[in-house]
Parts: structure tokens; sequence; C-alpha cells
């Protein structure tokens, strides 16, 4: 079967067959693809996957994950290359919807007719979650003129900083609180 890019497919068939307890485990490395509004991948998703049989469940650790991803730069708007490192994550799906758990769509489930589970959106949120706050090239970003909009970071542009109003400082009377 060939598998798509949009889906991380694990048949657990052995597994979910053995006794609880049974455990898988092996090194990955998939190429997927993302909405690129959300998610630009620059390079394959390599990592470690280790599957543990419970009874009903199916629980998933994905540990050192490696990817770069293309972000843009929210000074100077340049796309840029930004390294997602994931030491460990781990989720648990079942095979049927647990009865004391009020938010369905926070669940995975086991796919029972073919006995696969797809990773996929696990890899998914994760990537996310580890994305920086605010996303810049480097420390050191100029960003882009306010005037004539020229990237800073390439070209020295001859416009003025304009004067910041006095009613525009919050911090105007720190230094007085301080002595």
């Amino acid at each position: 079967m060939k598998e798509s890019k949009d889906s991380f497919i694990i048949h657990i068939g052995k597994l979910w067959n053995g006794p609880e307890g049974s455990v898988v485990e092996e090194d990955f490395e998939r190429e997927l693809d993302f909405n690129p509004k959300e998610i630009a991948p620059k390079s394959v998703i390599d990592g470690h996957i280790l599957l543990v049989k419970s009874k009903g469940e199916i629980t998933v650790v994905l540990s050192e994950i490696e990817t770069v991803v293309e972000l843009e730069c929210e000074r100077c708007l340049t796309k840029y290359g930004y390294d997602i490192d994931i030491e460990s994550c781990e989720r648990t799906f079942y095979s049927q919807k647990p009865d004391n758990d009020p938010d369905f769509d926070g669940i995975f489930l086991i796919n029972l007719k073919d006995l696969t589970i797809d990773l996929y959106e696990m890899i998914r949120q994760e990537i996310i979650l580890h994305f920086p706050l605010i996303s810049v090239c480097s420390k050191g970003c100029k960003g882009l003129c306010p005037q004539c909009g020229v990237n800073r970071n390439k070209k020295k542009c001859k416009c003025k900083e304009p004067e910041i109003a006095e009613e525009n400082k919050p911090f105007k009377d720190l230094k007085k609180l301080i002595k």
C-alpha cells in the first residue's frame, strides 16, 4: 500500500493481537505535507517511535523528532529555516471513545477495521507547539523601515526615526521612582 504524504499510517495488527504490555519500537523518517499556511516543512521528519499496547488502547511515544520548517520573520518579512527539535511527546489511541472524556475532539482513535493508527495529526500538533512565540530570523534583525519599507538588514535607508511623543513613553517616570 502506497502511503500518502498527508497521513502517517502505522499498522498495529501484530501489536494489537499480542498480549498487554507488548512493545514495538523503531526509527522513522517521513516526508509529510501540511497546509502550507500552517507548516512549511523544508526537510523530512525523523525520530523514534515507541508503541505500547494496553487494554483497549495503544500508547504512542515519539522522541528525538527533528525537522526544519520555513517561517516568516515578523520584523523583516523574510522567510527562513527554523529547526524543530521535539524531545518527546505522547498520545493514547483508543479502540473506542472513552465514556469519561467530554472532549471527543482531543482524543485519537484506532482504525479497528484496518488495525492502523494515523500519527499525522499528532505530529502536526507537536510541530506547531514548538514554533517560537515571536518568529524572527535572527536576534539582530533590524526589520523594515516603517517609513519607506526597505529591509534594514540588506540596505540602509535615509529616513529619519520619528520622535516619540511624551505621552507615548510609558516608562518615562521610571528613573524617578528607582532613586
